[in-house]
């Protein structure tokens, strides 16, 4: 089976974390201040505060900013849930706009208006920062390009699926010192100079984490590398193939392909499609959900599936190809033979 998605796991990895686990320091220790030190570096952002997950993440840059009851968070519709989660945790109202049918990013030309913005850099392309008060929602964007860099708050989630994974986990990086020692404070009950000075939870990141995230960020340029090959090989076979729709990727932005998904033409059966290739032992997936169409946000938000004509269409025609540094080009055109072959018929 050509799986859909796998850890890029080597033996440095196993080494690095049987190292921490013997060394008995387990929490939030040296390791994770080296990890958060990786990242800073890697992406040119000046503070990183390694968290439990992507959500925390979201969640905690939030907090620290003081969004809460009456205020106004906007999110894009097509995201996983996650995205809005984090901003009603707070207290604060889900406001939801389209997504652009070409990038499938958050179109500003038709959001709403919010006190803070929170793109989502869908699938690893950095996505059209608004002006006024953003929240980067970079979980997927990990080794992305824009000119000028990442917001000025961005949150990173270390998932299996993502570029680098920790098995869970997740970053807030930022520009401003005094924001990145309030998350610092948050993640851990509170505390500030050994003293519980605020509300908190523990929401901190193991030194077991940080120490396979460490390893991973030493292989970061090749596990980029590997994903951009396969990701060309991709366009390559399937651009110009007409039911099919790739996510435009608008010059001077370098995408990191976290995943490869397209988008099917109307008269085509993704569902039926995913069985299909299974049954060729190839595993594929929805791309990603709208959040119009899940019950709870649906009715928490008010929202209508024509209000959202661009995720509801990516919502029920999208599908993630196989994409994961474990492939090689031989696998790439094993699925794309599979999937034109399946248009065919």
């Amino acid at each position: 089976m050509i799986r859909l998605a796998r850890p890029a796991i080597s033996d440095a990895e196993i080494a690095a974390v049987t190292a921490t686990l013997r060394s008995g320091d387990l929490v939030q220790g040296t390791r994770v201040r080296a990890f958060e030190d990786a990242v800073a570096g890697s992406t040119g952002m000046p503070h990183a505060v390694a968290v439990s997950s992507g959500t925390a993440a979201l969640y905690l840059a939030l907090r620290a900013l003081e969004i809460g009851p009456g205020d106004d968070v906007l999110v894009p519709d097509f995201t996983f849930p996650a995205t809005a989660n984090a901003a009603e945790a707070t207290g604060a109202r889900v406001v939801v706009g389209d997504v652009r049918a070409d990038t499938w990013n958050l179109d500003l030309g038709r959001a709403p208006r919010a006190r803070v913005a929170m793109p989502v850099d869908c699938f690893g392309l950095p996505s059209e920062l608004p002006e006024g008060l953003v929240v980067e929602d970079a979980a997927c964007a990990l080794g992305a390009t824009r000119p000028g860099g990442l917001a000025r708050i961005a949150c990173l989630s270390f998932h299996p699926r993502k570029v680098v994974t920790t098995g869970e986990g997740g970053m807030v990086l930022c520009r401003d010192a005094e924001v990145a020692a309030r998350i610092r404070t948050l993640r851990d009950h509170g505390r500030e100079a050994g003293e519980f000075t605020h509300w908190g939870m523990n929401l901190r990141m193991t030194d077991v984490q940080a120490s396979l995230g460490l390893a991973q960020m030493a292989r970061l340029d090749d596990l980029l590398a590997a994903r951009a090959s396969l990701a060309a090989a991709y366009r390559e076979r399937l651009s110009g193939v007409p039911p099919l729709r790739l996510q435009h990727v608008p010059a001077g932005l370098g995408h990191c392909w976290q995943t490869l998904a397209l988008r099917l033409e109307p008269d085509l059966d993704r569902d039926r499609l995913i069985l299909q290739l299974r049954d060729r032992g190839i595993e594929a997936g929805i791309a990603t959900y709208a959040l119009h169409r899940l019950p709870y946000h649906r009715e928490r938000h008010g929202l209508r599936a024509g209000d959202f004509p661009s995720a509801d269409a990516l919502a029920e025609r999208g599908l993630a190809l196989p994409l994961h540094p474990g492939l090689g080009i031989e696998d790439i055109h094993r699925v794309c033979d599979a999937l034109l072959d399946l248009l065919r018929g």
